[in-house]
């Protein structure tokens, strides 16, 4: 994003939200925050202490929900000071890290995302080749990559952060790109899957086991589908406002273009807060490991 000098004098040309819009703002942000670190926290704890959750598949859950973590830890409470200080597309230090956390966050939740998408990918239409190749080591490696690539280019944009073209680029390389392999890989998963399951209801030559399992992969990937509709669909207005600005040289226009980003922006990390809840209510193992997590906390701190 470009950096402007908010005119707080003309609150119709200024990106500074204010009065009742701002309050508003402000306890959404805190409640979504909240939210996501209470839920990711569960996910992240609850998977690291059952052994039985150490797969790669969730170990790629695993980097997802750090990253929903972060949005709560960091991003949240960044957008409520740069709200409350009115430093919002001012060329300030806490603005500058915006830049940066803000592309950070989206390369981890979107390659995240992406590789999760693979892995759904490779589990339902090789299943054999999968539980061969797809092993905790190297999907250790690519959470490594993830996060290491998240870390390195958000330092090359934030340096020419004036330049309008290169944040387009980055969103296309962040958002665009990742968001047509998720949607290529699970077109073709829920096409496969439900193939595969059209064929299990016309045919006795399945085992209990092995219809077990495909009903395992299809829901897994519905559950999956459903968190990248999600990321896609919230996620889709801050491309739109990138464009926006983009497309004008009214610096007024701007700056009203960036007041209504804020939204767009908090709208799309509010999906951080969601996933948890889709990861418990869909994943049965999940579920029943967050249930007796929760429980044991609650009896444990009732006595």
């Amino acid at each position: 994003m470009a950096m402007w000098t908010s005119n707080s004098s003309d609150p119709k040309c200024s990106a500074d939200l204010i009065g009742p819009e701002y309050i508003v703002f402000v306890v959404c942000n805190s409640i979504s925050g909240t939210v996501a670190i209470i839920g990711n926290g569960i996910i992240l704890l609850v998977v690291y202490r059952s052994r039985r959750l150490h797969t790669a598949s969730n170990m790629l859950l695993c980097s997802l929900a750090a990253a929903d973590l972060s949005v709560g830890l960091i991003v949240n409470p960044m957008y409520i000071a740069l709200t409350t200080t009115k430093t919002w597309v001012t060329p300030t230090p806490l603005y500058k890290f915006e830049n940066y956390i803000w592309i950070q966050t989206l390369i981890t939740t979107s390659f995240s995302l992406t590789a999760i998408s693979v892995d759904r990918y490779f589990a339902v239409t090789c299943p054999f080749r999968y539980q061969k190749l797809v092993k905790k080591k190297p999907t250790r490696w690519v959470i490594v990559f993830i996060w290491t690539f998240s870390a390195i280019f958000p330092s090359v944009i934030c340096i020419q952060a004036s330049d309008s073209i290169l944040w387009v680029s980055s969103l296309v390389i962040t958002f665009l790109l990742p968001a047509f392999i998720m949607s290529y890989c699970n077109f073709r998963v829920f096409r496969t899957a439900q193939s595969q399951i059209n064929k299990i209801r016309f045919s006795s030559k399945y085992c209990t086991v092995e219809i077990k399992g495909k009903f395992n992969n299809h829901k897994a990937s519905c559950t999956i589908g459903i968190i990248i509709g999600f990321f896609i669909i919230l996620f889709s207005p801050n491309f739109v406002f990138s464009v926006i600005e983009f497309s004008s040289n009214d610096v007024c226009f701007k700056l009203h273009t960036y007041r209504s980003w804020l939204w767009g922006i908090f709208i799309a990390f509010s999906s951080s807060a969601v996933n948890p809840f889709v990861y418990a209510i869909r994943i049965k193992t999940l579920r029943k490991a967050c249930l007796t997590a929760v429980t044991r906390f609650i009896c444990k701190d009732s006595l």
